[in-house]
């Protein structure tokens, strides 16, 4: 009889040499310390945003040139985000040969996405509400457009919210960009082919496969954007609200930075428990791509 799989386990083997694609990925973007680029070009905008507010008005059609490559990265990265999670989700939850196993880990694997997404989007409503850190920025209409449908509504927190996250219109979910739901969809649509015969998923599989690196090949393009939408972005606002802009970004940067630090500790009191693994050495594996995440966000 095969030893009992614990859930770290069943986690790390949702990470196989399928997906090197998306890890590799991610590595090289690491290690090209775009996190750092992504911090500076958000210093440098700042700066040179408080420089143009002196100008006052004309330099009004400069900025909407100067904000461009910030629109471009957005609808870029909205464009491909949905089929990435789709592909991803799906192929991590369907690579594993042992279907009996895979069964086990794809339930462990659902609850836990499901409920950490929860968590954060509820994380997310409550300090936005307590603090409103976006308020007195002035972003532009069109940066907000760019970046809408990917929220968390308020009015989803009720007793209905469980059956809610359920997508009752998965066409409709992915059109409007509901990312929770789209990942539940994924979910279940990962543990059901994991049910398929072998020589009818495997078609399936290669082709979230090429969606999966074409989907990531877009981001690394986007993502060398990043630094420049920042700078614009921040230069946009900043020129626009002026001084007081200072304060309100690091409101906003601070509320950011405490849902992250809140849910990395979530993240480390899971590893304590299911696997007794030392918190130091979770954190030095995960700094990189947290800072990642962080610059990008």
């Amino acid at each position: 009889m095969k030893p009992p799989v614990s859930f770290m386990q069943s986690l790390e083997a949702l990470h196989p040499g399928s997906l090197t694609k998306l890890s590799s990925t991610i590595a090289v973007l690491v290690e090209e310390k775009l996190w750092a680029r992504i911090l500076l070009g958000m210093l440098a905008g700042l700066g040179f945003g408080l420089v143009l507010a002196s100008y006052g008005e004309q330099v009004g059609r400069f900025m909407n040139w100067l904000v461009l490559p910030a629109k471009f990265f957005l609808k870029l990265i909205q464009m491909v985000i949905v089929p990435l999670i789709i592909a991803s989700v799906i192929r991590g939850l369907a690579s594993t040969e042992d279907a009996n196993q895979m069964k086990t880990l794809g339930v462990k694997f659902s609850f836990f996405v499901l409920a950490t997404s929860v968590l954060a989007a509820a994380l997310g409503v409550v300090l936005t509400t307590w603090v409103a850190p976006g308020a007195g920025l002035g972003l532009s209409g069109g940066i907000q457009a760019a970046g809408g449908g990917a929220g968390f509504d308020r009015e989803m927190i009720n007793p209905d919210m469980l059956l809610n996250l359920l997508p009752g219109n998965p066409l409709a979910s992915i059109v409007e960009g509901q990312m929770l739901e789209v990942v539940i969809l994924s979910l279940i649509m990962g543990v059901a082919l994991i049910s398929v015969e072998p020589d009818q998923a495997r078609s399936v599989l290669g082709m979230l496969e090429t969606v999966q690196s074409v989907c990531m090949t877009i981001i690394s393009w986007a993502m060398k954007l990043a630094p420049y939408a920042v700078f614009g972005m921040i230069a946009q606002v900043s020129a626009t609200t002026g001084v007081k802009a200072l304060g309100r970004m690091g409101l906003y940067m601070g509320t950011a930075f405490l849902g992250f630090a809140l849910m990395i500790a979530i993240y480390v009191l899971v590893v304590m428990l299911a696997r007794k693994h030392s918190p130091i050495g979770f954190l030095k594996a995960v700094s990189s791509p947290m800072l990642l995440a962080f610059s990008t966000s």
